[in-house]
Parts: structure tokens; sequence; C-alpha cells
């Protein structure tokens, strides 16, 4: 029964022409890894890293959320 439901629930996909917002823009995606990578931030690493850096990008510019570690600053 469970199965069915997450089948379901993965094939779902929202209209995204009812948001032209492109959340990541100001993004220097590019700058930053070339940043990362000087600093010897490599692989799965940089990957995690660059992830991480963009849902804390979004939650700022939409949220104005902060990660408990940037809280004490």
């Amino acid at each position: 029964m469970m199965l069915s439901f997450v089948v379901r629930s993965q094939t779902f996909t929202p209209d995204m022409d009812k948001y032209p917002i492109d959340s990541l823009k100001g993004f220097n995606e590019s700058e930053i890894r070339e940043r990362l990578k000087f600093n010897n931030v490599v692989g799965l690493e940089l990957e995690n890293h660059i992830k991480q850096l963009k849902r804390d990008y979004i939650n700022q510019k939409f949220f104005t959320v902060r990660r408990k570690d940037e809280e004490s600053k």
C-alpha cells in the first residue's frame, strides 16, 4: 500500500510556468567553485558544499532563515 503512494508522488511534476522566479539568480556558482578548489575542496565534498551554499542562499533570499551554526554570530 505504501509503495503505490511513493510511486505516485515521485511522478508528480509541478507546473513550473506558474513560478518564473529563478531562485538562484545572483548566486555565482563558477566563482564559488574556483574559490573552493583553490582552498583544496574537491570531489564529493565540493559538490555537497555547493549544494549547502545554494540552500543557504535560497533560505536567506526568500525566508531569511539562518543555520544553527550561524545564529551565534
